[in-house]
């Protein structure tokens, strides 16, 4: 372990279990995070850190000292100390370094072109055969089921733009407001799809409702039967290990 901070945390966790015996959910919501958030911590590092907010909901739930989840270095407050140790933000700088472009492995599959507009979208052929492989940014490392697109035309301005790089995931459920990838249904004569790139606005088990920024704001309706698939799009944050 390179990160003795992490690791005193892990071992705090690993005591907390045992002497307290709470499970990794119950830890979640004691720090006040998604029931699944210290798991992610404990089994993929992610966050590499606890959260500052997280650190201190613990701490006082079972009466620690700060130093159990944030070591005190001599002559630091408690307040400073974890601050010190708080998982980088904007501001602050990473507590290690990001890849090189070279080390992020080139193998998440580009599709085509997701249209950001209903006409001229790039058709993706039967069976999802790649155009190309993208290098997979930070976040991304030990991801599966994503794969990435090639945004075409500029109705998603300014949120997108024509010809930048998107990354979807299909296995994360969309929420209302999230950008996503719309697969039209296979042509029954070829077998190939169209993608459309918009964000969401309801769903319901007949249609799915979907908002364009360009040149003006704009929703419309897709039946069942002219979609069959609504992936999520990854933000800059989520590809770089911020959210």
């Amino acid at each position: 372990m390179d990160d003795p901070v992490r690791q005193q945390q892990l071992d705090a966790i690993t005591r907390l279990q045992t002497e307290e015996q709470v499970t990794l959910k119950d830890l979640s919501r004691i720090a006040g995070k998604s029931d699944s958030y210290v798991f992610s911590f404990v089994s993929r590092a992610q966050p590499r850190r606890l959260a500052e907010e997280a650190r201190i909901n613990i701490a006082k739930h079972f009466g620690l000292d700060p130093g159990t989840l944030a070591p005190l270095v001599p002559g630091m407050s408690e307040a400073a100390a974890l601050f010190e140790h708080a998982p980088p933000g904007n501001t602050a700088p990473a507590s290690e370094p990001l890849p090189t472009r070279h080390e992020m492995p080139q193998d998440v599959p580009i599709y085509g072109t997701a249209a950001a507009s209903l006409e001229g979208a790039m058709q993706i052929e039967q069976g999802g055969t790649p155009v190309d492989y993208a290098r997979r940014p930070p976040a991304l490392i030990t991801a599966t089921d994503v794969y990435s697109l090639f945004v075409q035309g500029d109705s998603m301005l300014p949120k997108y733009a024509n010809g930048e790089l998107i990354f979807v995931s299909s296995r994360r459920p969309p929420r209302i407001d999230d950008f996503v990838v719309v697969q039209s249904a296979p042509d029954p004569h070829d077998g190939t799809k169209t993608a459309w790139l918009k964000q969401l606005v309801r769903r319901d088990r007949n249609t799915v409702t979907l908002r364009e920024f360009h040149p003006t704001v704009r929703e419309f309706t897709l039946r069942a039967s002219e979609f069959s698939t609504v992936h999520r799009v990854f933000t800059t944050n989520e590809l770089f290990g911020i959210a």
